[in-house]
């Protein structure tokens, strides 16, 4: 079993201080700490908001991991804007589809007048070309 302490800092250059220090219970060696330390512009390569997690691994063996605590503050000051997200995110979806019904609407409307007005035609051309063959028939 080891005990695994963990810090992010936030300094003011929005760098990011990582560091990580682990030790185990039973050692012979009561002395014996591990860590690692690493200082990283995390804004260059993480988005805005991220999740963070915890993995451990024991290679090929079996093993059980328990992360017995775990602390995270920040001073970043972070809006909470989700309700008024979510409340955007509504209407814009709300006109869009709105938008996307009126104008599939105005199209079939087109397309329905027009093949009528078609149609009419054709049945006008229908009846000329009947009432010239009757004439001919008749001997006008």
């Amino acid at each position: 079993m080891f005990i695994l302490a963990g810090m992010l800092a936030f300094t003011e250059e929005i760098l990011l201080m990582c560091s990580v220090s682990w030790s185990y219970r039973e050692t012979s060696n009561s002395q014996e700490n591990t860590s690692l330390f690493y200082i990283i512009d995390l804004t260059k390569i993480l988005p805005e908001y991220v999740t963070v997690g915890f993995s451990a691994a024991t290679g090929m063996n079996s093993g059980k991991h328990t992360l017995e605590s775990w602390e995270f503050s920040s001073t970043l000051d972070v809006k909470e804007t989700r309700k008024m997200d979510a409340e955007k995110i509504r209407i814009t979806v709300g006109v869009t589809v709105s938008m996307g019904i009126l104008i599939a609407g105005v199209i079939t409307r087109f397309v329905v007048l027009r093949k009528q007005k078609k149609m009419k035609r054709n049945a006008a051309e229908t009846m000329n070309l009947t009432s010239i063959n009757d004439d001919l028939e008749r001997g006008a």
